[in-house]
């Protein structure tokens, strides 16, 4: 079993036109009051990913799952997904820790 590592692509949730308006500009610390708003959104994403062809689709989703399936992807590999503004935080703390 592989672990990839990845930023959070949301191009799919665009390209798809799914609608994330009620979530969208909404700050992550305060998303716990928006559960059942993000885990409709959830479902919506997943059943767009169980039903698309990768074959003809690949170009309808996000950057970063054209990328995992081009590194070769499994159903059995592990994804830690990380949002894009924890990564900036843990680069901001690096140049201050001067690793």
């Amino acid at each position: 079993m592989t672990t990839y590592i990845c930023t959070c692509g949301t191009s799919i949730i665009t390209k798809r036109n799914i609608d994330f308006e009620k979530i969208k500009g909404i700050p992550l610390t305060q998303w716990e009051k928006y559960g059942t708003d993000i885990e409709l959104i959830k479902e919506q994403v997943l059943s767009e990913l169980q039903n698309i062809s990768l074959s003809q689709d690949l170009n309808d989703t996000s950057a970063e799952i054209k990328s995992l399936i081009k590194m070769g992807l499994k159903p059995n590999d592990r994804l830690c997904e990380k949002s894009k503004n924890l990564i900036k935080s843990c680069k901001k703390w690096e140049k201050k820790a001067k690793c």
